[in-house]
């Protein structure tokens, strides 16, 4: 059964798609932030929430080997119409379709906001078992305390709602799940393509387990 969050995307996955497909042109800070990640993940690398695909597709220009992941069916299907060349799967970001330590990169670009605050911390015990020891991770997330909600996106009724974090707590929260902070960037939002609220990142590195 379809909750109310995936068939709000299957219901805009053709209007979100036109309108994200060319964003990261418009947006530096965040094409810098990717660059770095790509020089450091090496392996495969999971596009958590990948949409209509367009952070797959910027990673996939860069050498990468990487898949993306999705609930919704509508924008997979979109995803995969726009880069045939990449493979996009339907799946959870609670359980991520991987062996452990199958991955050595995963990206979260913006697909947290849909999670309640307290499944943070199961969500990435989860991505750090999908981890090889030292992968790299890249978080982009909405700042604030709060959420909100949307119930009309281009033109159509949705059901929408997003949570904002704190960048002290999503470093607090990867601490605690075994991730070592490498970086992080807090921007304001870019007139014309954003709402209102910063955006914040943060790359992290899964600790290397050593035996005693």
């Amino acid at each position: 059964m379809q909750n109310d969050m995936q068939c709000s995307y299957n219901q805009i996955s053709a209007e979100f798609s036109f309108h994200s497909a060319e964003q990261l042109k418009h947006k530096p800070s965040d094409v810098r932030v990717l660059e770095l990640f790509a020089d450091k993940a090496s392996g495969t690398i999971c596009d958590v929430g990948c949409g209509a695909g367009q952070v797959s597709r910027f990673l996939r220009d860069k050498g990468k080997d990487v898949f993306g992941l999705d609930l919704s069916e509508g924008m997979l299907k979109e995803a995969r119409r726009l880069h045939p060349d990449i493979r996009f799967v339907q799946g959870n970001m609670r359980k991520l379709p991987v062996a452990d330590g199958g991955c050595g990169g995963i990206v979260g670009f913006f697909a947290l906001c849909h999670i309640p605050r307290k499944k943070i911390p199961s969500i990435f015990q989860e991505w750090n078992r999908a981890l090889e020891p030292g992968g790299t991770m890249i978080l982009g997330y909405h700042i604030g305390n709060g959420t909100f909600r949307r119930t009309e996106s281009y033109g159509k009724k949705v059901e929408i709602h997003c949570t904002m974090f704190m960048s002290a707590e999503m470093k607090h929260y990867l601490s605690g799940a075994g991730f070592e902070i490498e970086g992080w960037l807090d921007r304001p939002p870019y007139p014309g393509f954003e709402n209102n609220n910063w955006r914040g990142f943060i790359l992290a590195r899964k600790v290397d387990s050593k035996p005693l």
